[in-house]
């Protein structure tokens, strides 16, 4: 079976990831660790605001 009738699909933009580095993140410093239990403490039980 010939797939010469078959069109030849090509994107016409680059994908949106290109060029950008995979695989897992850094694990957070203690700092940050820190600073985000503080934000959750200071809004006194309203998460739902900062998460």
């Amino acid at each position: 079976m010939s797939a010469d009738y078959l069109p030849v699909l090509r994107p016409e933009h680059p994908a949106w990831n290109k060029g950008c580095i995979i695989g897992q993140k850094r694990p957070l410093l203690p700092k940050h660790v820190w600073s985000i239990r503080v934000r959750l403490e200071m809004a006194d039980g309203s998460v739902a605001q900062i998460a």
